[in-house]
């Protein structure tokens, strides 16, 4: 299941779109507009990641059909589950779909698929954010709470239970773990340290050396030296000529956040939550020297490097994956970037696959071209993917509390339907709400049909095709009536892996009633005893977060 408190299948631009600001200036930001409501609107064709956005059909009135949608160029009421409000869609063409949910296609094979899953939470309370696969023993290892668990892998198809072990009583949790030079594992915790385990008897590891320290991250190895990530800005060189007794050689400074290192022959990578890619020089791999740095498109969280290391790919949050060459490899350059509508945590390379975790999906790329790729296609994980590590033509994956196993077709083609959100809010009285379609797969999305559970509730689109790495917007309409709304939309397409896809619609009794709508302005005091207003954030976008534990 997934955690009531988390947002599902919403994009970064609804959560900004979710409060809207009061009294917004003339002045509005950058691709917005004021409008008669005093609001600053997105104008049409803009948006957060600047591509997909639909653009205006040509010609006037809609498809002539029997679906649910209502044609014309009207938009009759706010929308406030899609990319901004209403603001800049009044020359859309809204067409109807025929009245089926079932697809009259064909569907084809789908690229990605999940193979196995083995619930680590049938064994021990668990919850995975970390990686790697040991292919040679059969061994896949991941950290989180918990600790450390272990799992056979031998038969990738029939996953096993191993062992779960808490790195000196951490409160049974560990950040981040590495499988370092045989029979060493390593697990670090951000304030408990680095801790060596003996993995020789898999199912009882044991205890060897603890470095007691803070902020560490990451780790990567290579010969006898292993480098560990700091969050307080630094990379730690550890001697592991005794791979269970690392010695500390050498603290670097030239971080800012540092989350994960990735190793190129002399150079060291380092992907840095708030620098970008910091880039090391490591001819004395004793003692690291700072070369310095080039920014990312977003947050760096996580690095990966194609079999050729010509080229690193980033896992840059709601950026996406961003993918640089290493011609220079004291200097990464930029070259391209792929939008996920999800934020990428975590990459993994393995051949002609780049795999990405985007906590709501699991993503295949293809690298077939390194410097080019393209996306394959994605498979919306169980829980939380966190994190993935590939190997063998299959990508691991720390799916929260499932161990999942995936594979790729790089010469399958399919679209990949994405909504923008799966419940939407009218205001019972009626009203509209719009949502994005967006295609994530690297095949053309058809639109095939829509029905309603419900008399007068119809929906229509903006395009009944959506080209790969395109979106296209839907547009529910509510008629009103005395009752409280609790119905869907079935939407029919050719997605092979999920044909029908359901959108819940409701009115009245929800916090969603409130959303597209001006937000009332409040205060809160910062842990510096600062009092911030929102007010104050005219003309700015603004995330309120929320978030529970225990």
């Amino acid at each position: 299941m997934r955690y009531p408190l988390a947002l599902h299948r919403v994009s970064a631009m609804a959560l900004l779109g979710a409060v809207t600001l009061p009294a917004c200036k003339a002045d509005c930001p950058p691709g917005s507009s004021l409008r008669g409501d005093g609001l600053c609107h997105l104008d049409r064709g803009t948006s957060a990641t600047g591509s997909g956005a639909p653009q205006a059909e040509p010609g006037g009135g809609a498809d002539s059909g029997t679906g649910v949608g209502s044609g014309g160029n009207e938009d009759s009421g706010v929308g406030g589950t899609g990319e901004g409000t209403d603001g800049g869609m009044e020359d859309i063409t809204w067409r109807a779909l025929p009245a089926t949910c079932t697809p009259s296609v064909q569907l084809g094979p789908d690229p990605v698929r999940r193979t196995s899953s083995l619930f680590i939470q049938d064994e021990v309370f668990a919850e995975l954010i970390d990686i790697e696969v040991d292919i040679a023993r059969g061994e896949l290892w991941a950290a989180g709470q918990g600790g450390l668990v272990g799992i056979d892998v031998s038969d990738p198809l029939e996953p096993t239970y191993l062992a779960a072990v808490a790195p000196f009583d951490w409160f049974r949790r560990a950040y981040k773990m590495h499988l370092g030079p045989y029979p060493a594992l390593y697990g670090t915790h951000r304030d408990q340290g680095l801790v060596a385990y003996d993995r020789t008897d898999p199912s009882r590891p044991v205890e060897r050396t603890w470095v007691r320290t803070t902020n560490l991250s990451g780790m990567a190895h290579t010969d006898d030296r292993l480098y560990v990530a700091g969050h307080s800005g630094y990379l730690h060189t550890y001697d592991i000529s005794d791979p269970l007794a690392p010695v500390l050689l050498a603290t670097t400074s030239g971080l800012g956040n540092g989350w994960v290192p990735l190793i190129r022959g002399d150079h060291l990578y380092v992907a840095d939550n708030s620098l970008g890619v910091v880039v090391f020089d490591r001819s004395n791999p004793d003692a690291p020297r700072h070369l310095g740095q080039v920014g990312t498109a977003g947050g760096a969280q996580d690095l990966a490097l194609s079999d050729d290391g010509s080229t690193l790919y980033a896992a840059v949050g709601g950026a996406g994956v961003e993918a640089f060459s290493l011609e220079d490899p004291a200097s990464p350059a930029s070259i391209s970037r792929i939008d996920l509508s999800y934020s990428a945590i975590a990459v993994s390379a393995d051949g002609d696959t780049l795999w990405a975790a985007t906590q709501q999906d699991i993503v295949a790329i293809d690298i077939r071209d390194p410097r080019a790729p393209v996306l394959l296609n994605t498979d919306e994980t169980r829980q939380w993917a966190m994190s993935v590590d590939a190997d063998g033509g299959r990508a691991y994956v720390a799916d929260w509390g499932f161990a999942s196993v995936y594979a790729a077709d790089l010469d399958a083609a399919a679209p990949d339907l994405d909504p923008s959100t799966t419940e939407v809010h009218v205001d019972a009285a009626g009203g509209t709400a719009t949502l994005w379609l967006t295609n994530l797969g690297n095949d053309d999305l058809a639109l095939l049909g829509a029905t309603s559970s419900a008399q007068g509730l119809t929906a229509a689109v903006s395009a009944e095709t959506v080209a790969p790495g395109s979106r296209a917007w839907m547009r529910v309409q509510w008629a009103g009536g005395g009752a409280t709304l609790d119905a869907e939309i079935c939407l029919a397409t050719n997605d092979p892996d999920e044909p029908q896809q359901r959108i819940s619609v409701r009115s009245g009794g929800s916090a969603g009633q409130h959303l597209g709508l001006a937000a009332p302005d409040f205060a809160l005091r910062g842990l510096d005893g600062q009092v911030h207003r929102l007010s104050e954030q005219i003309g700015h976008p603004v995330v309120l977060v929320y978030f529970a534990t225990w």
